[in-house]
């Protein structure tokens, strides 16, 4: 009897990739992803995350409001301030 096993590579998440190569080296996508977290009320993150980045680039980062980050769905109110702060701290730092 054989009791070996292979392990698959994962593909990297994006929280690693972050702690591994810092923030310069992901995509849009996976910033957001990062941000998201993870997912809620039945969407997962990366679904989550596609329809937030959609709506910054639609928007614009400068006048996302809470109600449009609130549109996503999957995103509830607590999500949704969180991110909203983000934002916010660096539109002020900027």
């Amino acid at each position: 009897m054989n009791n070996s096993f292979e392990i698959t590579k994962m593909p990297d998440l994006p929280r690693v990739k972050l702690l591994d190569f810092g923030a310069s080296a992901l995509t849009d996508l996976e910033l957001v992803q990062v941000i998201v977290g993870n997912g809620c009320n039945g969407y997962d993150y990366s679904t989550i995350s596609h329809s937030l980045l959609y709506m910054i680039k639609a928007v614009g980062i400068d006048k996302l409001s809470l109600d449009h980050i609130r549109a996503v769905k999957g995103i509830g109110i607590a999500k949704a301030s969180a991110i909203h702060a983000t934002f916010e701290l660096y539109k002020r730092q900027s």
